[in-house]
């Protein structure tokens, strides 16, 4: 009988701890986390596009990582191409080991006017060599 009075005592308090909890959580308010005044450093293999940026700037940019990445298939270099939401009037052809990414909630906040292509062309049309080579949330 006693071991039945703990137990209902326990679980009494348990919902009062949590109705406690859970009355907090509902009167306070949700926090606001300001928006940072710049971009993140995440290091010199991450490039940040914003729709503002000149699109000869974005397009050296694209050119420079293809270029040293085309072809190399086994390499140890590695590359992120992120870009803000907006319009892009760019062509971004991807080469190994280069992650193309929009940074919208939706594929439709990041447009890619150009194209976005990966090809085998430096391997004589082999396309089964189009690995690690990733573009994804941008139409």
């Amino acid at each position: 009988m006693k071991l039945l009075s703990h137990a209902i005592s326990w679980c009494c308090n348990l919902r009062l701890g949590a109705s406690a909890i859970l009355a907090v959580l509902v009167a306070t308010p949700p926090t606001r986390i300001a928006p940072a005044a710049a971009d993140p450093d995440f290091g010199p293999n991450v490039t940040i596009f914003a729709a503002t940026t000149p699109a000869v700037t974005i397009q050296a940019k694209l050119d420079a990582v293809f270029k040293a990445q085309e072809s190399s298939e086994f390499g140890d270099a590695r590359s992120a191409l992120l870009f803000k939401p907006g319009t892009y009037d760019v062509d971004a052809r991807v080469g190994f080991y280069t992650q193309l990414a929009g940074l919208g909630l939706s594929p439709d906040d990041v447009v890619i006017r150009g194209g976005v292509r990966a090809d085998a062309r430096w391997k004589n049309g082999n396309a089964t060599l189009n690995f690690w080579r990733i573009a994804r949330i941008c139409r």
